[in-house]
């Protein structure tokens, strides 16, 4: 190969490179006033993650009301929701703007619905479930301790 050609090689693998960093691991971010990192996103894309995390919400609510009333069967009804909705429904340009460090968080909830499904179901323990549903929240308050939502101006 002549030096013209491994150039052009070299130039293109770095854009691919760069390319993947910046939609696998940076993100659209940028630094907000208060320390958290700032996802930028569109006016509608906000609005979709923020009904998704309220949904989530309410979902969590609806959980421990059920662990309260000793009622396993309803919190297995409200972790099969959870782990259905968790099934790759957000959208890929969505996702490409989520730093690394927001996408972990987001699997590791996810894992953890899947696990409070499968101890729900197995062993129907109100007090492990309630440990699990903790787990969870441990989760999201990471999440919004470190990240916020900003519509891109």
């Amino acid at each position: 190969m002549n030096k013209k050609c491994i150039a052009i090689i070299i130039i293109l693998l770095a854009l691919v490179l760069g390319g993947a960093y910046k939609f696998l691991i940076q993100g659209s971010v940028t630094d907000g006033k208060d320390g958290r990192t700032v996802i930028l996103l569109d006016a509608g894309e906000r609005l979709y993650i923020l009904g998704e995390m309220r949904a989530l919400l309410g979902h969590m609510q609806e959980l421990i009301t059920a662990i309260s009333d000793d009622d396993m069967d309803t919190v297995i009804k409200i972790s099969e929701t959870l782990v259905e909705d968790s099934g790759g429904k957000t959208p890929t340009r969505i996702i490409a703007k989520m730093p690394i460090a927001f996408k972990q968080i987001s699997i590791n909830i996810h894992s953890d619905f899947k696990q409070l499904l499968a101890e729900s179901t197995e062993k129907r323990d109100s007090k492990l479930a309630l440990k699990q549903v903790s787990k969870i929240m441990q989760n999201c308050l990471a999440c919004h301790a470190t990240h916020s939502l900003m519509p891109k101006q």
